[in-house]
């Protein structure tokens, strides 16, 4: 008997649609976002995977909100297909090879084959979802040329409708050919939204985009199911109702290795068992499962809690953890990017790290990556967990 399911990973920060509704997300957040479906997208279009369907709906947040994965691959195809492009997507974002608004149409508008700028054009619409709170509907199959009146003077409007209008061109010919294109292309809103943190936020133009591991993430491929299968006609079983209660003929019934059910009803004081014994055997049973499932409600409460960050995450007193900084990093007087800068962590700086909260870790530097003239006094502070890479030794 063979069997064949999917496990996938429950990712509680729901999407990125729902996440825009419900909340505005500061721009230096969604360029986060952005840099990590970049990562993941051009993954795919290195291994010759075209996505076609993307849209915040398909963007899925982990618990902590700080990171963002693909999914749904579900009408995903080898760019190198030879089979006739089908029309999927959702109009609002897809691009006009293979859009549903499209279907049946011939002309200029018909590809040879699917290219990563079909994607891209999907992208660029998704980024302004993101940014802007609102639907590109107004833009369905034709280049976004405007935003809305809230973000119209910025000081990045102008740099980035002209990215979008250029990622949004019907022709596919016309659109950044590759997602690093695109996001160097971004190079210059995310240079204005930094400000004063270049330094430590904003990669140059030649640096590809990064992924975000996500907290608990590990390489460790699942021990892989052994299913012994078998021949033997005796445990063949046509009807899947057999499967839950075999019948007086099942040939599942008449097999030597079939469980023998007893079923019994009413009281039987012959039992071997006194009914006292009884009685307090199920007072136990049920005393036992009140207890786990009164521990088990404890210890979600507090998972929740540690994750929002209503609770601060407890630390081993008997382990040191311990972090080298990736790149210059402001110490802060708080885990949030609104603090106080008090002290700067240059690159291959060590520190250890005291107390967490979300993705933010208060640490102690233990040795600076360079020697820093005047040396700076402040030792103690938060960093972002991005610019950390910890020891888990």
């Amino acid at each position: 008997m063979i069997f064949h399911y999917l496990i996938l990973e429950y990712l509680s920060g729901g999407d990125l649609q729902n996440a825009v509704r419900k909340r505005e997300i500061p721009l230096i957040q969604a360029l986060s976002y952005i840099e990590q479906i970049c990562a993941g997208l051009g993954h795919a279009h290195k291994n010759g995977v075209i996505h076609r369907d993307i849209k915040p709906q398909n963007l899925l947040l982990t618990g902590d909100l700080a990171t963002v994965k693909i999914a749904d691959f579900g009408v995903a195809r080898f760019s190198l297909a030879d089979s006739p492009i089908t029309r999927v997507g959702t109009n609002v974002y897809a691009p006009p090879e293979h859009s549903p608004m499209f279907a049946g149409q011939t002309g200029r508008l018909d590809v040879e084959k699917l290219t990563p700028a079909a994607d891209i054009y999907s992208l660029a619409k998704s980024v302004y979802t993101l940014i802007t709170r609102e639907s590109p509907r107004a833009y369905s199959n034709r280049p976004i040329d405007d935003l809305p009146p809230a973000f119209r003077y910025e000081e990045w409007a102008d740099d980035l409708i002209r990215i979008l209008k250029r990622a949004t061109q019907s022709e596919a010919g016309k659109r950044p050919q590759t997602v690093d294109d695109f996001w160097g292309e971004l190079d210059i809103v995310r240079r204005v939204v930094a400000d004063e943190e270049v330094s430590t936020v904003i990669k140059s133009r030649n640096v590809e985009p990064q992924p975000h591991v996500a907290r608990g993430y590990t390489p460790i491929v699942p021990k892989q199911p052994n299913f012994e299968p078998t021949t033997d006609p005796e445990f063949r079983v046509d009807s899947p109702l057999e499967q839950i209660l075999p019948t007086a003929n099942s040939p599942v019934a008449h097999s030597p290795y079939a469980p023998k059910i007893n079923i019994s009803i009413g009281s039987n004081s012959n039992d071997g068992v006194q009914p006292k014994k009884k009685r307090v055997l199920r007072r136990f049973a049920v005393f036992s499962l009140c207890i786990i499932a009164f521990t088990g409600i404890l210890y979600g409460t507090a998972s929740y809690m540690r994750g929002v960050g209503i609770l601060p995450q407890i630390l081993s007193p008997f382990k040191t953890k311990t972090a080298v900084a990736n790149t210059d990093i402001f110490l802060r007087s708080g885990p949030n990017a609104d603090n106080d800068k008090i002290g700067l962590v240059t690159k291959n700086s060590k520190v250890k790290i005291v107390n967490t909260q979300n993705n933010w870790y208060q640490v102690d530097v233990v040795e600076q990556g360079r020697v820093r003239n005047p040396a700076d006094p402040k030792t103690r502070g938060w960093l972002n967990g991005k610019y950390l890479e910890i020891d888990n030794n």
